[in-house]
């Protein structure tokens, strides 16, 4: 830490993100500088844990992406009590989620995704009237309901749970939720995939791959109308893709690798903002259709399936494909030669899930 830091007692704001900084964290700065009301440390590589003190002003608390270890302060809510926004993701924190984050009556934004917390979430998270609407605690080893009880959720936008142990079904309580983004992949999540997440109809992003889900894909999903992003991999899902997803969702992504889905997939054909489609490992049967050359589509995948006929030449009309998987199913006849143009054009990152960035207004955060 630069050595002048150790002589001041009155600053208001501290920015020092991605400097590479070593040690351990600064407890005393925070400590000598009661008056803060923003602290920025994250991109560091801070070691050692949290001795926190008490910051009656602090808004903004961003220590992602150092090597903090230890418990996050159970009394956090008591030592930061006006706190509206608080990353702590990529470290390497443990223990429970404190309960008193819950009363902070300011907090909006809550991050603590890629760390080690384990135990259930805590009763009442968020209290009747909290502002908490962007909660992303991902990649963790948190286990036990998604929405403990007592929790008020009808302030939530953003819920991010993905790479847990969670388990049960998804509860029903998150169609109150004016949720924008849900993503609860990689837990062990059971039953069918609910039907009522197709009357939520703010949501833009919806992730659920790589659960125990079952079931059909419900045509409720076609109210869906602001939906971009829809990823149901990894899965048990059987039947066809609904016949209305053609023409009233404005889909950019669609990842349903890995399920039991089968019929023909001309369902897509009116989706002119489609980017990727991965329908890898199903049971999908008929021919590849002519219509994704008329796409601006850059990630085709379409391996494992039961297809059959010639390869199109339309596809060489999609000039922004980077990606195509065609292998292990029935297909005949020759390869087009035009083909050979997409390894010129580079290579797609979309055949991995989508995750939206996010951006708090007022405040600058890594």
């Amino acid at each position: 830490m630069p050595s002048f830091l150790h002589y001041q007692y009155d600053l208001r704001l501290l920015r020092l993100s991605q400097c590479n900084i070593s040690g351990n964290f600064p407890n005393w700065l925070l400590e000598n500088n009661s008056r803060l009301g923003e602290v920025y440390l994250g991109g560091n590589a801070f070691t050692g844990s949290l001795q926190l003190p008490s910051l009656p002003n602090l808004e903004a608390f961003d220590i992602s992406n150092n090597k903090i270890q230890g418990q996050v302060p159970p009394n956090i809510g008591s030592i930061f009590p006006d706190l509206v926004i608080s990353t702590m993701s990529n470290n390497m924190l443990e223990g429970l989620l404190p309960s008193s984050f819950a009363d902070m009556k300011n907090l909006e934004c809550l991050d603590l995704s890629c760390n080690k917390l384990n135990g259930e979430l805590p009763i009442g998270l968020a209290r009747r009237g909290s502002k908490l609407y962007f909660l992303r605690l991902s990649n963790n080893m948190l286990k036990g309901e998604i929405i403990p009880a007592s929790t008020y959720i009808n302030s939530f936008k953003y819920l991010y749970l993905r790479g847990n142990s969670f388990s049960g079904s998804i509860p029903k309580e998150l169609s109150t939720a004016p949720l924008h983004s849900l993503d609860l992949s990689y837990n062990n999540l059971l039953g069918n995939l609910p039907s009522w997440l197709g009357h939520i109809p703010s949501l833009t992003h919806l992730s659920l791959f790589s659960n125990d889900l079952k079931g059909h894909i419900p045509p409720d999903y076609c109210r869906l109308e602001g939906l971009e992003v829809l990823d149901l991999s990894e899965s048990n899902l059987v039947g066809s893709i609904p016949s209305c997803f053609s023409a009233s969702l404005n889909l950019k992504r669609v990842y349903l690798s890995q399920n039991l889905l089968q019929g023909e997939f001309h369902k897509f054909s009116n989706s002119s903002n489609l980017k990727v489609l991965d329908l890898r490992d199903n049971n999908f049967t008929g021919s590849i259709p002519k219509w994704l050359g008329s796409l601006e589509i850059t990630t085709l995948l379409l391996k494992g399936n039961h297809l059959q006929g010639i390869i199109p030449t339309q596809l060489c009309h999609s000039s922004k494909l980077r990606m195509l998987d065609l292998s292990r199913n029935n297909l005949s006849g020759p390869i087009p030669h035009c083909l050979g143009n997409i390894m010129q054009r580079g290579t797609s990152s979309d055949i991995y899930p989508y995750t939206p960035s996010f951006s708090y207004p007022g405040f600058e955060v890594g």
